[in-house]
């Protein structure tokens, strides 16, 4: 049998934007379904953006925040993008990677929160 990825489930950051260093954001998966239970989740965020004690990702550059976890969501309050000006607007991109028991991957399609700093 091959392993099929978990499906039909969605993730979102609560807020969708906020200010820099100030505001919590709740990054949320729901509705991810799998026969090969328990799933995990990882948040992830493009390496535009300064994160302390993460773990390098070998996919496509993205820096974990999270870790693998078996909780569907994640707080956390960001830094600004290292080469934004004072004041400026700036988007920071995220993913989730969510994984069965098995190894099967879906990641998500990539998400964005507006940010000022």
């Amino acid at each position: 049998d091959v392993n099929v990825p978990p499906a039909s489930g969605t993730c979102a950051a609560i807020p969708d934007s906020g200010v820099a260093l100030r505001t919590v954001y709740s990054l949320v998966c729901s509705g991810w379904a799998d026969l090969d239970t328990p799933l995990s989740y990882r948040f992830q965020t493009n390496p535009g953006y300064l994160v302390s004690n993460s773990d390098s990702n070998s996919g496509g550059g993205f820096i974990d925040l999270s870790g693998s976890q078996t909780q569907t969501y994640f707080n956390i309050t960001l830094p600004p993008v290292t080469n934004s000006a004072i004041g400026a607007f700036s988007n920071l991109t995220l993913r989730t990677t969510v994984e069965d028991a098995l190894g099967g991957q879906t990641r998500t399609l990539y998400f964005t929160l507006a940010q000022t700093t």
